[in-house]
């Protein structure tokens, strides 16, 4: 089985060490390269290979990020950030186009499986935050984005897309074929001005014209939390 790379530009040292403990034992996905300041950070987000960023908050926050920094079909971010991170700054993330967010008190299983499933095409956010995103005020997505209009079909394909179904599964669900699914998803991103299907998500996410994804109920209960960025 290929193994995901999955490049760590986060500032803790031993936050690094202890996911690259964790991550030996994982057969899918292993540490390609690390970077503990800014320049290494920038680094990996502009490299052209197809691998997961697991950023901190700490060097996200010193990054200049215009909207879609993160939305990239190979380059998929992760952030790791403070459980008190304000809903506007992880709604800021959504529309940046980042993947996956995780607050610092996750368990290190946990944030392995979020690690598989972005790898896999899905994205995951911190439900307590998801629940407040449909409600927040984006100045900055542009402001013709509010005229824009999905089609019934369209906004349930992007609506399965958000909830973290494949494209396999979504257009299967919806009864179309998956070609026709990958021309709404075309479609859709060219509506929006986006960058790609997963910036073209959370572009519609903040523009209120696909629903926030209900939280799953799974739950890992073993593994220590982490503790730092």
């Amino acid at each position: 089985m290929p193994r995901t790379p999955v490049f760590l530009a986060i500032r803790s040292g031993l936050l690094r060490n202890s996911i690259k403990e964790a991550l030996k034992d994982v057969p899918d996905l292993e540490v390609a390269g690390e970077a503990q300041d800014v320049e290494g950070a920038r680094q990996a987000l502009e490299s052209d290979c197809d691998c997961l960023i697991l950023l901190g908050a700490t060097l996200a926050g010193q990054l200049p990020v215009p909207i879609g920094a993160f939305a990239d079909e190979r380059v998929r971010v992760v952030l790791i950030v403070s459980p008190f991170t304000p809903t506007e700054q992880i709604g800021q993330y959504t529309v940046q186009g980042a993947k996956g967010i995780a607050t610092s008190d996750i368990r290190m299983t946990d944030l392995i499986r979020m690690l598989q499933l972005v790898s896999r095409g899905m994205m995951v956010f911190p439900a307590t935050d998801l629940e407040a995103l449909d409600r927040l005020p984006q100045p900055a997505l542009d402001p013709g984005i509010g005229e824009v209009r999905l089609t019934k079909r369209e906004r349930e394909l992007l609506q399965l897309v958000a909830q973290g179904f494949s494209e396999k599964e979504a257009s299967s669900t919806l009864g179309i074929g998956q070609r026709t699914a990958q021309t709404y998803l075309e479609r859709i991103r060219a509506k929006l001005h986006a960058e790609n299907r997963v910036h073209a998500t959370a572009l519609a996410v903040a523009a209120h014209l696909i629903s926030v994804p209900a939280p799953s109920a799974e739950k890992a209960t073993v593994g220590p939390p982490v503790e730092t960025t």
